[in-house]
């Protein structure tokens, strides 16, 4: 059902494991994978959740895969970074806030601007306001024979203290 997993860190690679093994998985795996970071707080995440939504299908698949533990959070903030009025509506996230709300989950609608890098600032978001988690999608793609993180996900892999439920 979930495949939990510490974070990959610069110079702690395991003989017996790729130095991206983390990567892999999320991107070879068929469901959601809990990512635990390398430093960071402590806990039980899932009181307070943030969620990244872009309307992309692997966004969905993170969101629809973390319901049940949605549902039980004292707190869900949905964000859209760099809303497009053309693909996102009128109101960024509406659409998906609705469908949170119809399955009981307790859910605040925000937007921000991310700037050049989306991951690093759902993980600025989330640790601002306070969250124990983020649910995003994650990214990827082929090239070269090679497993290419997109640059959101990279980011957020790599550097957030905070848990990522993530699905590809």
């Amino acid at each position: 059902d979930l495949v939990v997993i510490g974070q990959s860190t610069a110079g702690a690679g395991m003989p017996v494991l790729r130095s991206d093994f983390p990567e892999y998985v999320l991107l070879h795996g068929a469901g959601p994978v809990l990512v635990l970071p390398a430093q960071g707080q402590a806990g039980t995440p899932g009181a307070h959740v943030t969620v990244g939504w872009n309307g992309s299908a692997s966004a969905l698949r993170a969101i629809t895969s973390a319901i049940a533990l949605l549902q039980r959070a004292r707190r869900v903030d949905l964000v859209v970074f760099d809303a497009d009025p053309g693909l996102h509506g009128e109101l960024a996230g509406a659409d998906m806030a609705l469908y949170l709300a119809r399955h009981g989950v307790r859910v605040e609608l925000g937007s921000a601007h991310a700037g050049a890098n989306a991951g690093a600032a759902l993980v600025r978001y989330a640790c601002d306001s306070g969250a124990d988690l983020i649910v995003m999608g994650a990214h990827g793609r082929a090239r070269f024979r090679a497993v290419l993180l997109g640059d959101a996900t990279r980011a957020a892999m790599l550097a957030s203290p905070l848990p990522l439920w993530m699905a590809h």
